[in-house]
């Protein structure tokens, strides 16, 4: 019998071909777009999920003394001491960066790697990476070993089988080689190439991992299966506060679970994730991805519907056969599950063709191999079976209710009973297209205006390079004069951070002669001389540092938002106490404030110490170019680099480009919103096309007779296009409120940000429509021009 239906779901479909053609092109692109968003929140959801025993991992989180900052760092003795104090600790790991990078000479090229971590024995029981080869079992028990990933061992050695050779890294001991680890899945907060065993530097790790006031572990904790976690926490509280009666240096901390690692620590510093997720856009991607399967489906509920007028005959023929109810049902699911089907099939196809483009647009190495196809052809078969049903319930059964002697008795076809239906459908396709166009030129108007924005400096032809060798740092003055001789340099700077840079070092200040303890929390930087000229800087009061080293040390600047915080009325020549200096430090002059960092973030009190200063030491050259020939002016900054840094190759980035990262998330959403907006528009118009032939079909001898009767062209595409405009229109009614506040609340993500603006909704409300009455007038132009005695001749 099922085999019959099908026949039957077959021939059905050949028979209206053109109808068949929009609901399963628009059920593929549907599917399509929302598989792959299915793909990308799956993995950002999924992000540290694939440890065996990720639900009793935990990282230790530690707490400033004033209770206003969080940092992933943590005093290595910590976890030291939990382990030995608290059986409910089954296993404790420290993982460690003390350097921003390691290098070696390998087979005459410099490699230079940032990709990596020290840790103690036991990382990879605690942790499921999956090592493919060497020891699998305790691979960083061995002092001076080390852990590599495979794409490293194919790098630095090819064909040649890695266990057992040495790897001899420059700024840590000589390491070699014990097992090889299967690359870091893209959804670990830890991501690395080398695993070191942490002896592999020149700590004093005894008193290293014994100290309370050094804070440079990450520390995670494996908890028993059976722990009560509010009791612990309890406990942990009362360890707290008995550590500190006897080390003042022991501070407050929590425990943050594993999988919250990557969606809850945006305000955590000195983490060791290199990426952070937004909830915000996963609930959109998530919406935008259901949108599209509803959307597909509402087309094909609004053809099969609309078709049935012509079915009537059919049915009432079937039920006056013997057909029943029940048997008309699975006849009519059949059609819309086969229909379904044919449409993830050429889904399948079409997921294949985009997703090199997908993965460019998210940042992911998504792969369709053979596990991951066959995983995909479940999900694609899931959806055709849900989406069949679903979408084909409402056609089966209001199709099964017919009565057969209504349709055998009159010439009539059956219509009028599901027009509702199709107009509430209707206008929820083209709500939910509008809404995404709102929010893709919303998102685009944003982006535009952080590009235009005025940032109180300049940031264009800047290239910023980084000193990864204390050699550098020592003779950063003979190393930037030889820069400034490059023909294409224009000037060069050297600070500590950069204006647009991430993770500014925090000081807390406050004026000695203030009577408050109260210290405010603030940033800090440290430039030379040249920076504010270099940058376009601005003094609202007082002078720049001078250039004497004796001098400038004990100066600082701060910015006009500083000065406030500190309520300091003539700040200039004021003196400000500042942890990490012995001494109150004078400032000689205040900065017009400038976005030192994301426009996500209001300007914040910034303090500007000397190059030369206790605090914190430089890392970055700012480079000045002129815009003639860039390469070969860079090309000339990598020999000056290479005869000041021979071990290390030079990392360079253009500041403009660095400062665009910073919205890389907002970047791809718009995309992402620009596509699925054109996607669903798409969808609908498809959908809009089938129902307007339709409706030109059905309508064809009344057009007759009112072309007879004298009606003109424009009023035969008036009748046809006014309802279908309507719907539109109300669509749009309904699309503004919501996209005002998913967009508004969206903006209030930024501390500056465009306004929403009518001109936004009013732009989406007419091209939506202009896009409606494209489609349309095709089918209303071609019925108007027909011959009126074409179709009366029957009558």
């Amino acid at each position: 019998m099922l085999k019959n239906y099908i026949k039957i779901a077959i021939r059905n479909i050949i028979r209206n071909k053109i109808y068949s053609t929009i609901s399963v092109l628009g059920l593929a692109i549907g599917i399509t777009g929302a598989t792959l968003l299915y793909l990308y929140v799956n993995n950002e959801l999924s992000y540290d999920s694939f440890h065996a025993n990720s639900d009793r991992i935990y990282r230790i989180i530690e707490i400033s003394p004033n209770g206003s900052r969080h940092f992933g760092q943590t005093a290595p003795v910590l976890g030291a001491t939990l382990e030995e104090s608290y059986p409910e600790v089954q296993e404790m790991v420290r993982l460690y960066q003390p350097a921003g990078h390691i290098d070696m000479i390998w087979e005459g090229e410099r490699v230079h790697d940032r990709n990596y971590l020290l840790a103690d024995p036991g990382f990879f029981q605690m942790f499921d990476f999956e090592i493919v080869k060497g020891d699998a079992e305790d691979p960083l028990a061995v002092p001076n070993s080390v852990v590599i990933s495979e794409r490293t061992a194919e790098r630095l050695f090819g064909d040649e089988n890695p266990i057992g050779q040495d790897l001899p890294f420059n700024n840590i001991n000589p390491v070699t080689v014990t097992a090889v680890v299967e690359n870091v899945p893209g959804n670990s907060h830890l991501q690395f190439d080398y695993a070191i065993s942490r002896e592999n530097t020149g700590i004093d790790w005894e008193e290293y991992l014994n100290d309370w006031s050094v804070h440079g572990a990450y520390t995670y904790l494996l908890l028993e299966p059976s722990i009560d976690l509010n009791q612990f926490e309890t406990k942990l509280d009362r360890f707290t506060q008995n550590q500190q009666e006897t080390n003042p240096d022991a501070r407050d901390f929590y425990l943050q679970p594993l999988n919250d690692i990557y969606f809850g620590s945006a305000d955590i510093e000195f983490g060791i994730e290199n990426a952070h997720g937004n909830i915000f856009y996963i609930t959109i991607f998530s919406a935008i991805g259901i949108f599209l399967v509803l959307i597909a489906g509402i087309n094909y509920m609004n053809l099969a519907t609309a078709l049935s007028a012509r079915r009537g005959r059919e049915i009432g023929i079937r039920k006056a056969a013997g057909a029943e109810r029940q048997q008309l049902v699975v006849q009519f699911l059949s059609e819309s599950v086969v229909i379904a089907f044919l449409a993830c099939v050429i889904s399948y196809f079409f997921i294949e063709l985009s997703l090199p483009f997908f993965n460019e647009l998210t940042g992911k190495q998504f792969v369709l191999n053979a596990e991951a196809a066959i995983r995909m052809l479940g999900i694609l078969f899931g959806i055709g079976l849900t989406l069949g049903v679903i979408s084909g319930s409402y056609p089966a059964f209001y199709l099964a209710l017919i009565q057969p002697i209504r349709v055998l008795k009159s010439k009539t076809n059956l219509k009028g009973k599901n027009v509702t239906l199709r107009k509430v459908l209707v206008v929820t396709q083209f709500a939910l297209s509008i809404v995404l166009i709102i929010g893709t030129l919303v998102i685009y108007k944003q982006m535009n205006y952080l590009r235009a924005a005025d940032l109180g400096y300049d940031h264009e032809q800047v290239l910023v390079v980084d000193i990864n060798h204390g050699d550098v740092r020592s003779r950063f003055e003979a190393m930037k004069q030889e820069l400034e001789t490059i023909p294409g340099v224009i000037s060069a700077a050297t600070s500590s951070r950069v204006p647009g840079g991430h993770n500014i070092e925090h000081v807390y200040s406050r004026s000695p002669e203030s009577s408050s303890e109260d210290y405010q929390q603030m940033h800090f930087m440290s430039f030379d001389e040249d920076m504010l000229d270099l940058y376009d800087l601005k003094l609202a009061a007082g002078s720049n540092f001078t250039g004497n080293k004796g001098v400038d040390s004990l100066s600082i600047l701060i910015n006009e938002t500083a000065a406030e915080a500190l309520s300091l009325e003539n700040p200039v020549g004021s003196y400000l106490d500042i942890s990490g200096a012995d001494d109150p430090i004078k400032i000689v002059g205040v900065l017009v404030d400038f976005n030192f960092q994301s426009m996500h973030q209001e300007i914040a009190p910034l303090v500007v110490g000397y190059w030369a200063n206790p605090v914190e030491v430089i890392d970055f050259f700012s480079i000045k170019i002129a815009g003639n020939d860039l390469q070969g002016t860079i090309e000339q900054i990598k020999g000056v680099h290479e005869q000041f840094d021979p071990e290390t190759a030079m990392e360079y980035r253009f500041l403009d480009e660095q400062i665009e990262q910073s919205y890389k998330a907002e970047i791809r959403a718009g995309r992402l919103f620009g596509i699925g907006g054109g996607v669903t528009i798409f969808i609908a118009c498809m959908g809009l096309f089938g129902l307007a032939l339709l409706a030109t079909e059905t309508r064809i001898r009344e057009i007759g007779i009112r072309k007879v009767l004298g009606a003109s062209i424009s009023d035969i595409l008036t009748l046809l296009t006014t309802d279908f405009v309507k719907l539109v229109a109300i669509a749009f009614m309904i699309a503004i409120p919501v996209g005002w506040i998913v967009m508004n609340s969206w903006l209030n993500k930024f501390a500056y940000h465009t306004e929403l603006g009518a001109s936004v909704f009013g732009f989406a409300g007419i091209l939506a429509l202009l896009l409606s009455i494209a489609t349309i007038s095709w089918q209303a132009i071609r019925a108007a021009l027909t011959n009126p005695v074409e179709s009366l001749r029957s009558e």
